[in-house]
């Protein structure tokens, strides 16, 4: 894969890598990427519905 240093580095930030990397195991049939990918994701989704959660809280 052809991408700038600087993107590979900051790449595990987006969940998009996440859902990439997810599907990629699946793919291949590595189990541990998937449950791994889908731990971080679960975890990225807790993070976010609690920003929103306290946004709407006040």
């Amino acid at each position: 894969m052809m991408r700038p240093a600087w993107a590979a580095t900051i790449a595990p930030v987006s969940p998009g890598y996440w859902a990439m990397t997810m599907l990629r195991g699946a793919v291949e049939g590595h189990s541990g990427d998937v449950f791994r990918a889908a731990a971080v994701l679960a975890g990225l989704a807790v993070v976010r519905l609690e920003r929103g959660l306290s946004r709407l809280r006040g």
